[in-house]
């Protein structure tokens, strides 16, 4: 696909005889980014390895996921057939994470919603969080389409599985899922109920009565063995990161280093054996790429929220802002979530971002119903 957007392009160009880059969002920040991956290469041991490091999935991610929807995606149109190809997308993961739910075998903590292999073969791969992740994403674009249908019964059937979606990711057991969900949850109240905070005590109230058996459930679930050593493999892997990124606070100690430099620690290796990769941009970026790799990341995330907000003051309707208002919540909700986990350069979280930034732009235009 990005090979014939490119003809495309070249073509163009050549027509035109100039060469524009309005349709490259976050141009200056992302050349800033790479820039900074490009020099913490010549600390990699194999420059090589480290340069393939970053045409994939540096340079893929920038070109693949926000320059390509944000250049095709033109129309409204447009926007909401890929939106509800997403949403067709979100709702066989979470039939996938519930089929595993009813089909695993053992304790209760073995029926959790994990990606379903069909005879060796997983369409969706990674673990719970890879279900989670997907679900958060879904739950805004579905939140999208339940303002945009005016048909009663379609609209209960519609809410009848944003539930389903919601109870899918909570059963993910996947901490930075629930997270990630009590943020979208949290920036719905702040919203809609920001001026209405005394009429709806009573209800906030009824709310905290609800959630007391949940978090009493969760509280029960920290106190597993197999949480508490993920908990301190997490944190031992953070100091360590913490002092490689000491060694090279610049530029970083290389590309894609992460898990053999925590995987060298003796401590880590006998307590924990075999490293992850980082589970959060903010460690992965500050040791492979150090402070300037990490500032440009922020920037790139930043750009988009700014575009967001803009987008949601210029829309005319209010319609598109309640849109506009759900990719935000789409967006924060995957910053949060990747703050915990390992998806922070692939489609998972930036196709829904370069998504997103398509449809503000296209919602704020002057005449867009």
């Amino acid at each position: 696909v990005f090979g014939a957007w490119l003809i495309n392009k070249l073509i163009t160009w050549t027509k035109t005889t100039h060469i524009g880059f309005r349709n490259f969002p976050a141009l200056g920040l992302a050349l800033f980014f790479l820039a900074a991956c490009a020099m913490s290469i010549i600390n990699n041991e194999n420059i090589l390895l480290g340069f393939k490091y970053w045409l994939r999935p540096l340079l893929f991610f920038y070109l693949m996921f926000i320059v390509l929807p944000y250049d095709m995606i033109k129309t409204q149109k447009r926007l909401f057939a890929v939106l509800r190809i997403m949403l067709i997308v979100g709702a066989a993961v979470m039939i996938m994470g519930l089929f595993s739910v009813a089909t695993a075998e053992g304790g209760w903590f073995a029926h959790r919603a994990v990606p379903y292999s069909f005879w060796g073969f997983s369409p969706l791969g990674g673990n719970h969080n890879a279900i989670a992740e997907v679900l958060i994403v879904t739950i805004p674009i579905l939140l999208i389409f339940i303002l945009e249908e005016r048909r009663a019964k379609v609209k209960n059937w519609l809410v009848l599985i944003l539930g389903a979606l919601m109870m899918t990711t909570i059963l993910t057991y996947s901490r930075s899922g629930w997270l990630a969900l009590l943020v979208e949850f949290i920036i719905i109240l702040a919203v809609y109920y920001r001026k209405k905070w005394g009429k709806q005590l009573t209800g906030f109230v009824i709310l905290c009565l609800v959630m007391l058996p949940i978090i009493f459930y969760l509280s029960l679930f920290q106190n597993l063995n197999l949480i508490q050593s993920s908990n301190s493999n997490r944190l031992m892997s953070s100091q360590i990161a913490m002092e490689n990124f000491l060694q090279h606070p610049i530029i970083g100690n290389g590309l894609n280093t992460f898990q053999k430099l925590i995987g060298s620690t003796f401590v880590y290796f006998v307590d924990f054996g075999d490293p992850l990769d980082s589970h959060g941009f903010a460690q992965k970026l500050l040791v492979e790429a150090g402070s300037l790799g990490l500032i440009g990341y922020l920037g790139i995330l930043g750009y988009c929220f700014k575009k967001y907000i803009d987008g949601y003051r210029q829309a005319e309707s209010e319609k598109n802002k309640n849109i506009i208002l759900a990719f935000t919540m789409m967006l924060i909700a995957l910053v949060v979530f990747e703050l915990f986990s390992t998806s922070y350069f692939i489609a998972r979280m930036w196709l829904p971002i370069g998504v997103g930034l398509a449809g503000a732009r296209i919602l704020s235009m002057k005449n867009e119903v």
